[in-house]
């Protein structure tokens, strides 16, 4: 033990006495000042745990080259300076050698990792983030670090012992560089091959890592298990270092060196067997994913029977928890007399049906994919159907090089939302879609691409829910919960399209002034109030011209890694009349620096609560294509101008803040001010005299127009009348031309 200490102070000396590895770790702290401190607007606007990961995916990686040189000097020191043949008559055996040299690298390289954890809890707490947030993901990045620095120095001398000329250096460069840029570029997001992320010597490149919340908590079961194979092929590599350099020397242990060899072999072998059940898994579900997807192509609204859509008094389900990532669900759906003797529901495809009853007798069903249907009903004024099943929620994929989990229950986090019909949907809609570029398949949910026309055929329900197995607080769209004393769980929810649930731990929900709740991580509330507090006046506001029936029954969620559910990361995900937000795209909006006085994120928020206040139909996705709803979303914004006009005031210029938000017409408002001329309503009348106007385009003008002509008693008055034709018109029945019509005779006595 003794000359093994005294060889491991030998080596940190001559580690120490090299002047590049000396000052290495100086630069990386003083890289690590500079990436936090001197970045632009974009980096700045970054949450902590994503500006620290980008750091380490460079950081990182170019310090394993450093570790690599250290390793590869360790071995050829011996080899090439003659002052040192003296160690060969040392009583030290070429096993203790190598360990000494290799623990001698790894202590080297905990320096990188105590610089980086330091500097990343100095950094968060400067950032006013919670202490114990930063030691947990501290911790676990800092692990990382020192498992990827174990692997890459037993990797660089495995090379250097098998290699005996200086060759090995540009081997060992090609190692490092293949290890991982090019693995990540080219390999494993080229070819979708993520099961091979564990041989990437640096892990910080994965998406898991950009945030806290779901995407980081659900990669630690996988990270742990890949963890520990990493650790044990690093023993792996040392030994064949170990075996490689007795034979330079006369020894009686090379037979017991080969058998380290064997044995580190088998054990190394075993601790992959959890990591690769992980991913047969995931593959194999995703695989199922793919299959059941119908091509985005082939997939058109006119295709889909709306009239499948059965109207259903209430929901009744029982879900017990079985295990961590399995539901069984005992649903009972009251549903109203049907014209035809058969229905289709659609139930996520990878659950299995236990049994299904049509008023209390069991039948037999056709299932394809995701839709069931039921022939020879007997039909009754009042019906029951109920289904027993049982699945589990863990749904991996990928879309453009990203890695997904659309649904999924595992320990304290899930998310099942209602579009992928965890609870039988009456009628018939594809749970997911697929969308070919060239080679590669991308994987979405049927939300991702839902036009309004669907989520309007979609009709509102009554839902009465029991949860059982769920310690942990339950959120979704639901309007009331309460822990029953024997620990279930009961929602129940009024004149909604569907439910969604989620948990996630640090989450807290709290109620609004106005009428509605909000669902955030707790340091973000007070901002969130202070933004949307905006909201309390304009209902009256609006009641003052309007007729509204309608009140506020949104919620507002704000989730880190919703986009790892699949969800839109820059506009509003509308999922069960609830406003979901990422995190990351308020990003977007401090990207543009302080100077920038817009905050486009909430103001599309504010904006689409007073839309759903006027109208219960707009689209459910940013990428909704209707020429109908093209028209609505015109009058929306002809609306939300006379409300930020009149109400909140808005000078021409202020306009410009509704740029990035889903309202483009009114942010073109805001440019007036630099088109020629000093006369807004001769710039005006020069847009609308503009060729191949758009209809939403013109709309806006025209009332834009009107107003600053001074005309803003009959503009209101326009608006009432259009609004009540539109209340009485089915969705979307009012059309441009009826619009057209009405402004002539009002504004030009045509």
């Amino acid at each position: 033990m003794i000359t093994y200490i005294r060889h491991l102070q030998l080596e940190l000396t001559f580690i120490f006495k090299n002047w590049l590895f000396l000052i290495a770790p100086l630069l990386y702290l003083v890289s690590i000042y500079i990436w936090f401190t001197f970045q632009g607007p974009y980096q700045a606007a970054q949450p902590i745990l994503q500006r620290t990961n980008e750091f380490l995916a460079v950081g990182h990686t170019v310090s394993l080259g450093v570790m690599f040189l250290a390793s590869v000097l360790s071995i050829r020191r011996e080899k090439q300076t003659v002052m040192l043949d003296w160690t060969n008559s040392l009583p030290t055996s070429y096993r203790g050698i190598i360990l000494a040299k290799f623990s001698a690298i790894n202590l080297y390289s905990l320096i990188y990792t105590i610089i980086f954890l330091v500097s990343f809890i100095v950094m968060g707490m400067v950032q006013d983030e919670q202490l114990d947030f930063l030691v947990d993901h501290g911790s676990v990045l800092a692990l990382q670090s020192q498992v990827s620095y174990l692997v890459s120095i037993a990797l660089g001398m495995f090379l250097a012992a098998m290699i005996p000329n200086r060759i090995v250096y540009i081997i060992t460069f090609c190692a490092w560089m293949f290890g991982t840029f090019f693995m990540e570029g080219f390999i494993i997001q080229r070819y979708h091959l993520y099961y091979l992320k564990t041989f990437h010597l640096s892990q910080f490149f994965l998406a898991q890592y950009l945030s806290e919340g779901w995407a980081f908590d659900m990669a630690q079961k996988e990270a742990l298990r890949s963890r520990v194979f990493v650790v044990f092929f690093g023993l792996l590599l040392l030994s064949l270092t170990v075996w490689r350099a007795g034979t330079n020397r006369l020894s009686s242990k090379k037979r017991s060196a080969a058998f380290s060899v064997f044995i580190i072999l088998g054990v190394t072998i075993a601790s992959a067997a959890p990591y690769t059940s992980l991913w047969i898994e995931k593959v194999k579900k995703s695989e199922k994913l793919f299959h059941y997807a119908v091509n985005q192509e082939n997939l058109e609204e006119s295709n889909i029977d709306f009239t499948s859509f059965l109207k259903t008094e209430n929901y009744s389900l029982d879900v017990k928890r079985v295990g961590d990532s399995a539901i069984r669900v005992d649903s009972e759906i009251i549903i109203d007399s049907l014209k035809e003797n058969h229905l289709t529901f659609t139930l996520y495809p990878t659950f299995e049906i236990e049994a299904i009853k049509w008023n209390g007798k069991e039948l037999d069903y056709q299932r394809e994919n995701s839709n069931v249907t039921l022939e020879n009903l007997e039909i009754s004024p009042s019906n029951t159907l109920s289904v027993t099943y049982q699945g589990t929620m863990n749904e991996w994929g990928y879309s453009y090089s990203d890695e997904k989990n659309f649904a999924f229950l595992q320990d304290d986090n899930m998310f099942l939302p209602s579009y992928i019909a965890w609870y039988p949907i009456i009628g018939e809609i594809p749970v997911y879609e697929k969308y070919v570029n060239g080679s590669a398949e991308n994987l979405f949910t049927n939300y991702y691409h839902r036009s309004a026309e669907l989520s309007q055929n979609i009709p509102k329900t009554n839902f009465s829910v029991t949860l059982v197995g769920f310690e942990q607080p339950i959120f979704g769209t639901f309007e009331e919960s309460s822990r029953q004393p024997d620990g279930s769980i009961r929602i129940t929810s009024n004149t909604t399209p569907g439910l969604t649930l989620f948990s996630q731990a640090g989450l807290v929900e709290k109620e609004l002034s106005f009428g509605t709740s909000m669902i955030s991580m707790e340091k973000h509330m007070e901002q969130i109030e202070g933004e949307l507090a905006e909201l309390e006046g304009v209902l009256p506001y609006l009641n003052s011209w309007l007729t509204i029936s309608n009140s506020y029954k949104e919620k507002f969620v704000y989730l880190p890694s919703l986009e790892y559910t699949g969800s839109e990361n820059y506009y509003i995900n509308i999922i069960d009349d609830t406003f979901f937000v990422d995190e990351r795209s308020r990003q977007y909006v401090l990207s543009y620096g302080p100077d920038y006085d817009s905050d486009y994120l909430f103001l599309d928020v504010k904006a689409q609560f007073i839309t759903d206040l006027l109208f219960d139909f707009y689209p459910q996705s940013p990428y909704a294509i209707s020429n109908d709803f093209t028209i609505y979303h015109g009058m929306i914004q002809a609306y939300l101008f006379v409300a930020f006009k009149e109400h909140y005031q808005y000078n021409w210029e202020d306009f410009r803040s509704f740029n990035g938000t889903n309202y483009w017409n009114l942010a073109s408002l805001g440019y007036l001010e630099y088109e020629e001329g000093n006369n807004t309503l001769k710039k005006l009348n020069n847009r609308l005299s503009q060729e191949e106007l758009a209809p939403e385009e013109e709309i806006v003008y025209l009332v834009a127009k009107e107003w600053e002509n001074g005309n803003k008693e009959e503009v209101k008055q326009f608006l009432r009348e259009v609004y009540e034709d539109m209340q009485a018109s089915p969705t979307p029945g009012y059309k441009y031309y009826d619009w057209k019509i009405k402004w002539k005779k009002i504004f030009m006595n045509e």
